[in-house]
């Protein structure tokens, strides 16, 4: 059980972590924001780029389940328990209101829909 706790926090950390080395690697200058589930970080938005944004925002989950695997790797008594929390923490990632994956996958979808789709075949010329 306590495997579960470690990992637990060390894939927070990571979590977190690895957004704010993203987000200086891109040069967006993160600061400190305390919200909801209770670390993040906030930066200038206007001076990312949609891939830009959509790349720290998934870094998180993905450094996240490296973690999760890695461990689960380590603790083979507790695979089961450890991918188990691993899926709750990353659908939850992705389905609260707020979460990255949300927000990355509303930035998606706003950005395809700006683009002309290629799968509707030849566009038609107004006459």
């Amino acid at each position: 059980m306590t495997v579960l706790w470690v990992t637990l926090v060390v894939a927070l950390v990571v979590h977190e972590g690895s957004h704010y080395v993203r987000l200086r690697l891109a040069g967006l200058h993160p600061r400190p924001s305390f919200h909801f589930p209770g670390l993040g970080w906030k930066f200038a938005v206007e001076a990312a780029t949609p891939h830009q944004l959509r790349s720290v925002w998934l870094i998180g989950p993905l450094a996240e389940s490296v973690v999760w695997a890695a461990a689960a790797l380590l603790f083979p008594g507790e695979t089961v328990y450890l991918l188990l929390l691993m899926v709750v923490e990353l659908m939850t990632n992705l389905l609260l209101p707020g979460s990255d994956g949300r927000r990355a996958l509303r930035s998606l979808r706003e950005e395809l829909g700006r683009r002309p789709s290629s799968w509707a075949g030849p566009q038609q010329q107004a006459p």
